[in-house]
Parts: C-alpha cells; structure tokens; sequence
C-alpha cells in the first residue's frame, strides 16, 4: 500500500483525467495543478504554524526483500536490491528489473551526509526482461568498490524516511523536530528565500502540501 501510495503521488508523467468534485490550482492560467489532498482549514492553519525543518533535494529507492542476506553479495538479484537505486519517481518499465521485482518491498532514502571518499555514479538501465529500459540507476562506490545502500545509513550518508499523510490524528508530528520532515519536490514547487514558489509565483505552504509539492516524511 505504501509503495502504492508513494507511486501515485511522485510519478507525475502520466495524464490524469479530472473528475467531478476534484480541484485545480495554478499560478499563471497557463499550467494547472490538481490537489491531491484536502485540508480542513484547521490542518492547513497547523500546517502553516509548523517547526519541523525543509529538505529540499532528491528522494531515492531501492527493493529489500526478506531473504536477500540469503544472496551471494555479488549475486545479481542481490545488487539489483542492495547496491542499485533509482530516483523515487522512476517508472517500473525504465528499471529493466526481472517482473517479480514491482511486487517486492521498497525503501526510500535521501541523502544527508557527504564523504570525500564516496561516490555516486549513474548509469542507463538496458532494454531487457522485455522492458523498454533507459531508466537512471546510481550506485555509491568507494575506491572504486561498490558500496551497499544500508553501509551508507550506518555513515550518516542516507536517512530512510516513510512519507506520511495529515490528518486530525497526527497533526503533532508537525512540531516533532526529531524525527519529521517537509520534503520539497522540485518538480512542482520551488522553495527560495523562505518562500514556495509554483510557476515563478509565491503559493502559501498548505496550498503546497495539497498539490504535492511538498510531503510529510518520518524518519526511520
């Protein structure tokens, strides 16, 4: 459900179709935008009043099955879990993964920390398991070693994170400096000087959050 949820909220290249009752927001009569939450004016005033810090940057994933410790570490099926990542928004038909992979669990990360040892390379998925390919996969390396994903959490490089909804139950995770987030996706909204900014022109942060350009993360 999460990795469900998570699709349908980052992928923005598929063409939706309005529906009665759903709403549409722009800043310039030009580009419109759908709401994809619905705030009580209660929850976007606790919005506005928020403490927790802006993360402005990328939000990557990779798959983590239960039995991939089970793997040889150079196993391909262990690699494509455990050392391979992807831009959160990419499509499953760009990864060029074995079918059996858009149902395995998925963990999604930001990068935090920097090394001056480390690395991150990219790479072009290949057309293959009759997939069109040409998906963006990064790694991390090290003396030109790959790196496994989770060694990077255990360096303070990554920091895993689960995006959450709010609602009237957990409004207070929106002071909880300690352990959430408001991840910006710069797809949609831009944040400068304190301000969000949608198509060149300044949008309140509740109305960001209801149009995806911001999201509630934990950290976990």
């Amino acid at each position: 459900m999460f990795k469900k949820f998570i699709n349908n909220i980052f992928n923005k290249d598929k063409k939706e179709t309005l529906r009665k009752g759903e709403i549409l927001v722009s800043a310039d009569n030009e580009t419109f935008y759908k709401e994809i939450r619905s705030l009580s004016p209660d929850l976007s005033e606790k919005i506005v009043q928020s403490t927790i810090p802006l993360f402005v940057g990328q939000l990557y994933s990779h798959y983590l099955s239960d039995n991939v410790e089970q793997l040889d570490i150079h196993h391909p099926e262990r690699e494509n879990q455990t050392v391979f990542f992807w831009n959160a928004e990419e499509t499953f038909e760009k990864k060029s993964l074995p079918p059996h992979f858009e149902k395995m669990p998925v963990k999604y990360f930001i990068i935090v920390g920097e090394s001056q040892t480390i690395q991150m390379q990219s790479a072009q998925a290949m057309p293959w398991f009759g997939m069109p390919g040409l998906g963006t996969k990064f790694c991390f390396t090290e003396n030109e070693n790959r790196l496994e994903i989770q060694d990077l959490e255990k360096r303070n490089i990554i920091q895993y994170l689960n995006i959450e909804d709010i609602t009237d139950d957990s409004f207070h995770n929106l002071n909880d400096r300690e352990y959430y987030i408001f991840l910006v996706d710069e797809r949609i909204v831009k944040y400068q000087d304190n301000n969000f900014y949608l198509n060149q022109k300044i949008i309140p942060i509740d109305l960001a959050y209801k149009i995806g350009g911001i999201h509630l993360a934990k950290k976990i």
